[in-house]
């Protein structure tokens, strides 16, 4: 008879965190990830995103702060 712990050690296999070397979800890792949540939840933390609207063009997705003041012409270095 299938146990909630032989589920949950069906689900988790030799499949570890790059980060915290922690034991994650098969599932998780089948779906291209590899981190473990908590881990993933920090890195996703880390990085900062912000959509530019150029003059007279489409927006544009910036990641680089440098890149962000090269795009403002109005951008006076202090």
């Amino acid at each position: 008879m299938n146990t909630k712990k032989d589920r949950l050690s069906h689900r988790l296999s030799d499949v570890r965190c790059e980060s915290c070397d922690e034991e994650f979800d098969i599932r998780r890792y089948e779906l291209g990830y590899n981190f473990c949540l908590s881990c993933g939840d920090v890195l996703a933390r880390s990085v900062v995103r912000t959509v530019v609207p150029l003059h007279k063009s489409n927006y544009v997705l910036v990641t680089n702060r440098d890149d962000l003041k090269g795009i403002n012409s109005k951008y006076q270095p202090t």
